[in-house]
């Protein structure tokens, strides 16, 4: 799966993962999922945009 989402900066990435940990539904999400992930597959990318 790949997802392509601008922010400003990392702090804002920070933020927006901040506040996922805090849902409910983000923490099922994550335990449904979790049967299909193999441990240590996930790999962020953080590109910065040049105009």
């Amino acid at each position: 799966m790949q997802a392509e989402i601008l922010i400003r900066d990392l702090a804002e990435l920070n933020a927006a993962w901040d506040r996922l940990a805090t849902l409910d539904a983000h923490k099922q999400w994550s335990q449904d999922l979790e049967p299909f992930v193999v441990s240590g597959s996930p790999r962020w990318e953080v590109l910065r945009v040049v105009d």
